[in-house]
């Protein structure tokens, strides 16, 4: 979180400049920051323990900041020569929470989504929204989000979707995302789903 438009490019970005996978893979990528005093999901967060303790209500009304990021999407799409059947969403921590929560409320939007580290309120967590093409990631010691979060959310998918994929990385902290991001497939899979 932040308001330097910097903070998040952090992790991920780098993919996308490299010419090789401009290439192979051309696409608009977007990658919003959530201020510092917003969430990307409906959650209510206790801090006062690791890992956080995280209560996920989708009946709440949408974060601003991810009200935006829909407003942002569709506004690119009436800008840009965006594939409207190909728009996709990753996020991690807090925006695989926020990809989670996004699909749920739209998941006519997208075509797939990856969160990684994330978790979301399985039980309301939408027949539509799970259909989706999904690949979830995490490490099975992550000390900041528990990966019972994805676990769960896995359980959930997989009463409707028995396709989605998930990786659980042993002996991996909160960083799932380096790994994630070395997935071989990670990208193919990805650009290759459309509704």
């Amino acid at each position: 979180r932040g308001n330097d438009n910097k903070k998040q490019l952090t992790h991920g970005s780098s993919i996308f400049l490299n010419e090789t996978i401009q290439q192979q893979f051309p696409a608009y990528v977007v990658f919003p920051q959530c201020p510092e005093n917003d969430y990307w999901a409906s959650v209510q967060v206790d801090r006062s323990q690791m890992p956080l303790a995280l209560n996920f209500d989708y009946n709440r009304p949408l974060t601003k900041s991810l009200q935006l990021v829909v407003s942002l999407i569709e506004n690119l799409k009436q800008q840009k020569p965006i594939d409207p059947k190909r728009i996709y969403v990753v996020g991690l921590s807090m925006g695989g929470m926020g990809t989670l929560e996004i699909i749920h409320h739209y998941p006519q939007l997208f075509a797939a989504a990856m969160p990684i580290c994330g978790g979301g309120d399985t039980l309301k967590f939408s027949k539509r929204a799970s259909k989706l093409p999904l690949w979830l990631f995490h490490g099975d010691v992550d000390g900041v989000v528990k990966v019972e979060y994805s676990r769960t959310m896995l359980d959930r998918i997989k009463q409707y979707n028995k396709k989605v994929r998930y990786t659980e990385y042993k002996g991996v902290n909160h960083n799932s995302w380096d790994y994630a991001f070395r997935e071989p497939d990670f990208l193919s899979w990805l650009f290759d789903k459309r509704k």
